[in-house]
This record gives structure tokens, C-alpha cells and sequence, in this order.
């Protein structure tokens, strides 16, 4: 909560935070490895597993913005882009640790255990707690940030939350299902 407080007041230094954030959704994407390439081998999910969590950094960026548009009103001053993303990135520093674990568990883990509980359990820890950390530290600094009750910035980053999910759910349609792209040569004909 120390660390929530520092950066909300600007004091955190950002390069290092996102380094630490970076690493962990690494590590997120290395727990739901196991689930998404299942038929890889280790080394392959490790590669295509560390691809796939740096894919988070669109919808971050994205939810920085989307907390940095809507974050509550309150008597403090406004959290300019670099505030926000230092109390984002720092409220992941937790989750980013656990995710790194849960990922070297999700790789290492089928040499001991039967695969689908490996590839399970380590992919539903890591993502709720970094989702969890995600909306409630931002909502909290935001909050503190705005000299604003905790329960007014837990709503507002859920609202930016929810912004995020439309967008990446919405662009992910469209790549999966493009509506331009038709088998006849005349789309409107």
C-alpha cells in the first residue's frame, strides 16, 4: 500500500516498475501456455508463451488510458498519463512476481505432474490475481490520487476495466472474422 501511495503521488520511477510489470505478463503468458499450445513442447511454450504475454502490453496500454480517462473526481489534482500508468504498473508489480511462478510452474510442472492439472491451475492463478491486482491497486491509487474514497476508484477502473474488454473483444472479432473478407470478388453484390 506504501508503494500504491508513491505512486500516486508521482514518486515511483516508471522505467524499473514497467521492467517488473513486462516480466510478469511474461509470466502470464508462460501459465496459459500449457492451455493455448498444449501439443508444443516446453521450449516452444516457453517461446510462444512469452510471444503471447507480451501481447498484453496493447490491452495495458489501453486500460492505462481508458483509467486515465475515467478516473474518479475528487478534490486532488488530475493524474496526467505518466501518473496513471506508475499506479497501473506498480499495483501489477505483486501479481507479476506470482505470474513468473505460476509460468515456470506451468513449463516445468508436466515433467512431474499429469498435464491438465498442471496446465490448469498455475493459468487460473495467474490470471485472476493479475486481473484482480489489475482493477483494485488502480482503482485504489487513482483514488488516492484524487484524494477520493476507495470505492469510487475501485468503480471507475471496473468502468475502464469493461472499456478494455469491448475494445480487445470487439478487434479480436473482427481479426478472427473479418467482415470485408468474402469468397466472392464483389462483397455488396
Amino acid at each position: 500500500m506504501t508503494a500504491l501511495r508513491r505512486s500516486a503521488r508521482g514518486e515511483i520511477p516508471l522505467l524499473e516498475t514497467s521492467v517488473v510489470a513486462g516480466l510478469g505478463m511474461v509470466g502470464v503468458g508462460w501459465s496459459t501456455s500449457g492451455l493455448v499450445f498444449a501439443q508444443n513442447n516446453a521450449f516452444e511454450r516457453f517461446v510462444l508463451g512469452g510471444l503471447q504475454g507480451t501481447m498484453l502490453v496493447v490491452p495495458v496500454l489501453l486500460f492505462i488510458g481508458a483509467a486515465n480517462a475515467l478516473q474518479p473526481a475528487g478534490p486532488g489534482h488530475a493524474a496526467t498519463f505518466r501518473r496513471s500508468s506508475s499506479i497501473v504498473l506498480t499495483g501489477l508489480i505483486g501479481p507479476a512476481v506470482l505470474a513468473v511462478l505460476c509460468g515456470v510452474a506451468s513449463l516445468a510442472g508436466p515433467l512431474f505432474l499429469e498435464h491438465s492439472i498442471v496446465a490448469l491451475l498455475p493459468a487460473l492463478i495467474a490470471i485472476t490475481s493479475w486481473l484482480l491486482s489489475l482493477v483494485v491497486m488502480t482503482g485504489l491509487g487513482h483514488g488516492l490520487a484524487r484524494s477520493a474514497t476507495p470505492f469510487v476508484g475501485v468503480a471507475s477502473a471496473v468502468g475502464a476495466f469493461l472499456v478494455t474488454a469491448l475494445a480487445v473483444g470487439l478487434a479480436t472479432a473482427i481479426y478472427l472474422n473479418p467482415p470485408w473478407a468474402t469468397h466472392q470478388p464483389w462483397g455488396f453484390l
